[in-house]
């Protein structure tokens, strides 16, 4: 195996078994996913199944039977819903979706492909179809269903804690002063 290149993109590819056809198809969806205008998820209808069941995950106990909860049933339903497709491009070839977050609310805006996921988190505000996204994520679509991300590694995400000037500040006047000098070899 090694690294294929494609525009700005790479994936793993046997040189032997790359199909040309795959390659073309590729290139031509990251076309189409430049001049998109809005997130896929924007235009998925929300069936009157789904409303019932997103009122459903609020009557679910935090902890039900069998280690069943809340957390879990609203998770189902966005995966459900989603389908396989990832919230901004729509595609469902890329293989397994990822969680995506907010960073600074702890709480999951919805499911995205590698590619796209790799995009929003490196996206600034001036990439539209990244802050249309996060704007209203499917979670928000799905009447502001409130599902906190978990990390297998670090636990339930937190939200993030702002620092005010005056604490940086005051982290920076605890520092040693000079600062130790490196030492010579």
């Amino acid at each position: 195996m090694q690294r294929f290149f494609s525009g700005t993109v790479v994936f793993d590819a046997c040189p032997y078994h790359v199909d040309p056809a795959d390659v073309a198809r590729f290139e031509q969806r990251q076309r189409d996913h430049n001049d998109a205008q809005y997130p896929a998820c924007w235009s998925w209808p929300v069936t009157d199944d789904i409303l019932r069941r997103r009122e459903h995950v609020d009557s679910v106990p935090e902890t039900g039977p069998l280690g069943a909860s809340r957390w879990d049933a609203a998770l189902e339903l966005l995966r459900n819903w989603q389908d396989g497709r990832c919230a901004i491009c729509g595609a469902q070839e890329w293989g397994a979706l990822v969680t995506d977050h907010d960073h600074e609310t702890g709480l999951i805006r919805g499911r995205l492909c590698r590619p796209c996921n790799s995009r929003e988190g490196h996206a600034g505000q001036d990439v539209p179809l990244i802050a249309r996204y996060r704007e209203r994520p499917p979670t928000t679509i799905l009447n502001d269903l409130r599902i906190v991300y978990y990390d297998p590694f670090h636990g339930m995400a937190q939200p993030a804690r702002h620092v005010s000037e005056e604490e940086k500040q005051d982290a920076v006047n605890r520092l040693p002063w000079p600062s130790p000098q490196p030492p010579r070899s």
